[in-house]
């Protein structure tokens, strides 16, 4: 899938895993802002990416200490300028301490920068967006065929799980048919013209947007309905996990079921 109208900003985007995700996105064609603290790493980032024969064209760097609010703003201030709009944000920056030491090694100066820049830091880069920016969602809108690499590969996974926590072989066969009848259905949807898909309906273009995922309420659940976690699953689903299945490599136990629980 091609991101070029996609403008993302990435916090810690100079290095570590903000940095490969930048070359993602660079490498999908999307227009990339990183933020760092550092104006020499943010260029050296640069340099490494040109030098891996990564197209830099649409790479800005804007230098911004983001646990401080009115440089997270001018930052995203900046990533929007860039195209015009602003439709993703990646929080990558983090205080390597807090990830490499154990607790009980910091001191409270090591503790409270650990905690600025890992969760206030994250916090302000998220809350000072306008939120209609990120309301529209054109990657949906391009998966108007049921066989394009993106939702095959997710059937393959979901297939896979569903696989994992079945004790029936035909769970399997059934899983990849309901999930193909859904890439139908969704592809139909968005194969319609003159309309926007979006997370919400709002925005200045709410008239024209259409939420296709919608979140589990009072109404009744349809195929749209997304549950965001186990709280929201429908009362009386029981998931039963197979370890039988599963071939990866970690040595996976299920945590044992207290009674009357599902």
């Amino acid at each position: 899938m091609s991101y070029e109208k996609v403008s993302a900003l990435v916090t810690g985007g100079g290095s570590g895993i903000g940095l490969g995700i930048t070359r993602a996105l660079l490498e999908t064609g999307a227009t990339v802002t990183i933020a760092g603290r550092s104006a020499e790493r943010l260029r050296e980032a640069r340099g490494e990416l040109a030098a891996q024969s990564v197209d830099v064209s649409r790479l800005h760097e804007v230098t911004a200490d983001i646990t401080r609010e009115e440089q997270i703003e001018a930052a995203v201030a900046a990533a929007a300028a860039a195209t015009g709009t602003l439709n993703a944000v990646v929080a990558c920056a983090g205080e390597p301490r807090g990830q490499m030491a154990p607790v009980t090694e910091l001191d409270l100066g090591q503790w409270h920068s650990v905690m600025e820049t890992n969760v206030t830091g994250t916090m302000l880069s998220l809350m000072r967006l306008e939120n209609d920016a990120f309301s529209p969602n054109p990657g949906a809108g391009e998966l108007d065929k049921s066989d394009k690499a993106e939702i095959t590969d997710a059937i393959a996974v979901l297939v896979k799980r569903a696989w994992n926590v079945s004790e029936l072989a035909s769970t399997k066969t059934l899983a990849e048919q309901e999930l193909k009848e859904r890439a139908d259905e969704w592809a139909k949807e968005a194969g319609v013209g003159g309309r926007i898909l979006a997370y919400e309906k709002r925005g200045p273009e709410k008239d024209k947007t259409v939420a296709l995922i919608r979140s589990p309420g009072i109404q009744a659940w349809d195929n749209w309905t997304v549950p965001m976690s186990m709280r929201e699953v429908e009362p009386g689903v029981r998931l039963i996990m197979n370890t039988s299945h599963i071939d990866d490599d970690h040595d996976w136990k299920p945590r044992p079921q207290t009674k009357d629980e599902d």
